[in-house]
């Protein structure tokens, strides 16, 4: 008998070539998929189960039973546990309708209000091949139609990017309506059974000390995104049947100009129920003072946190106070949904916020704070019931050693702005400046810039400190803005261009022009494109071309930072 050939031995023909690769190179492939991708792979063989690590860092809680089935089986494993450095609340309820309280409601708030235009047609399926008949309310079937509408208006702009490929995909491969609506009373359902035993609450107060490095809890109610494409996915979306068509959930009142004012602060009900059972866990101390990052966060969404809340001492202030004085408490985000009318600024005048910022990390101040609200910008006039000083939220205290601040959407006094920036400290990074409304008529993003770059100081610091501004797209879109980073870093300190424009007597002084800029979506990374004219979009295959260009002009390779993308005399403001 032969001796067995050693080389074979140890390395048969039959071992696949990827068991073969260094662990080094593993890790590069592994990490650049998703972790769906990672667990799948983990399945394959021992190999990779022994030697791929799950991705996991944050957990989610939400009144579903998957999401808290999955947050308490994390929670109770050694491993896992470990890991994780971030919950995210999701604050989302699934929407139910209420029954009405009158038949005049009932008649303006019936079915009727929604055609079904599917039963109009003889034909079973739309022109996209959705068959929208079935028994449903018709608030759900209005809801899911808009859905679809959304993603084909975007399929019918854009270029077919594999991630609105996909989306349509699943669109056309869409679940019977009556289908989707008996799944979605099964989640309602659920969720009915959670919020009656608390057991999201439960689970958050058992168990929230067993993650050792947990150091972020992140509460919104945008964790759902938008139709086949959510912000997270958390154990529930992920569960969700392939084609499933759904109301998508915010829960917190969505800004609405008919609206007299917000209502007064509840410390019961089901609004903002996330900000309430997090910050009295955290103030009893059940993480054992590990969080030292909390983040209101609607990812630009027109809506917030109930702002009243610091109207009057209640206890959910005193709560958030408490988390807010621990000893290396350092990032706070808060997006506040305020009143919509002048009755707002009272809010802010009552000292309870400046307050609860001034007493932040035993009064040492906080590392990272952001704030922002869902103010609606009007044309302003130099009298305006919205504006309040920065000084009556902000102290010295609150920001003595800070590395980053945001304001967005608020009334501001140019000067009032750039004296709170020059008395910031030494160790400011960075600084977001976005959707501001200035009170002077000469004032503008124009007039500030150029009283960032020559009053400050800051191109003698080393580090320098950068600037972020957005503002809102000409068509306001949830969740899209303009962006500017590196036009502002070449303004500042490198001798570029004014993005808002150099010559003072031009118009529009606060709005970017063509050439400078980004166009982003917070819900969709894909969703970037360089702000131009939609000719331009489509010579650079952002979106298609539908009609030529009405005068010909030389248009120029993409620019570098602070450079314009034209020559054109009319793209330059």
């Amino acid at each position: 008998m032969s001796p067995p050939n050693s080389e074979t031995a140890e390395s048969p023909s039959h071992i696949s070539p990827m068991l073969r690769l260094p662990p080094e190179i593993i890790k590069t492939i592994v990490d650049q998929v998703p972790n769906s991708t990672i667990k799948n792979l983990r399945l394959t063989c021992r190999f990779y189960l022994e030697t791929v690590a799950l991705r996991l860092d944050r957990v989610f809680i939400s009144a579903n039973p998957r999401n808290v089935e999955v947050f308490t089986a994390i929670a109770n494993h050694d491993a896992f546990r470990a890991k994780i450095t971030e919950i995210i609340w999701d604050d989302a309820l699934l929407y139910v309708r209420p029954v009405p309280r009158s038949a005049v409601e009932a008649y303006y708030g019936s079915d009727d209000d929604y055609q079904d235009y599917a039963e109009e047609s003889d034909d079973e399926c739309d022109k996209n091949g959705i068959n929208w008949r079935g028994n449903v309310p018709g608030w759900f079937r209005k809801a899911c139609r808009d859905n679809v509408f959304f993603l084909k208006e975007k399929r019918d702009k854009y270029l077919n990017r594999p991630d609105l490929v996909a989306r349509a995909q699943q669109a056309c491969e869409q679940m019977p309506m009556e289908e989707a609506w008996a799944y979605y009373q099964q989640l309602v359902q659920q969720q009915r059974d959670i919020l009656d035993s608390n057991a999201h609450i439960i689970a958050l107060e058992k168990h929230i000390g067993s993650f050792l490095a947990l150091q972020r809890i992140v509460i919104t109610p945008a964790a759902h995104g938008w139709i086949y494409n959510p912000l997270y996915e958390t154990p529930m979306i992920r569960s969700f049947p392939r084609g499933f068509n759904y109301y998508i959930p915010r829960t917190w009142p969505v800004h609405d100009r008919s609206m007299p004012e917000c209502d007064d602060w509840n410390e019961d009900g089901s609004d903002w129920q996330g900000f309430r059972t997090v910050t009295r866990v955290l103030a009893e101390g059940r993480d054992f003072g590990r969080v030292v990052d909390l983040r209101i966060d609607v990812h630009e969404l027109e809506m917030g946190l109930n702002s009243r809340v610091f109207e009057k001492e209640n206890r959910t202030l005193s709560d958030f106070e408490a988390v807010l004085a621990r000893p290396d408490f350092a990032h706070l985000q808060l997006d506040l949904m305020v009143d919509p009318h002048y009755t707002q600024a009272d809010v802010f005048r009552s000292g309870l916020l400046k307050r609860a910022l001034a007493r932040a990390s035993c009064g040492q101040g906080l590392k990272s704070l952001s704030l922002r609200t869902n103010i609606d910008m009007y044309t302003t006039i130099d009298e305006c019931d919205w504006y309040v000083p920065l000084t009556t939220i902000f102290t010295p205290t609150s920001y003595s050693r800070l590395q980053h601040f945001g304001l967005a959407r608020f009334y501001v006094e140019q000067d009032d702005l750039l004296a709170l920036l020059a008395s910031m400290p030494k160790t400011l990074r960075s600084v977001e400046l976005s959707m501001l409304e200035f009170m002077g008529e000469k004032d503008s993003y124009r007039t500030l810039l150029w009283g960032i770059r020559d009053t400050l100081g800051w191109k003698e610091r080393e580090p320098r400190p950068t600037l972020v501004v957005s503002t809102d797209l000409s068509n306001p879109k949830p969740g899209q803005a303009l962006w500017l980073e590196h036009e502002l870093y070449s303004f500042l300190y490198e001798n570029g261009s004014n993005p808002f424009g150099n010559d003072p007597a031009t118009r529009g002084p606060s709005a970017i022009r063509f050439g400078f800029g980004w166009e982003k979506d917070c819900f969709n990374p894909y969703h970037k494109r360089p702000h131009v004219d939609n000719y331009d979009l489509a010579d650079l295959g952002y979106i298609k071309g539908s009609r030529p260009r009405p005068v010909a002009r030389p248009t120029q390779d993409l620019p570098g930072p602070g450079k314009s993308y034209f020559t054109d005399a009319r793209y330059l403001l």
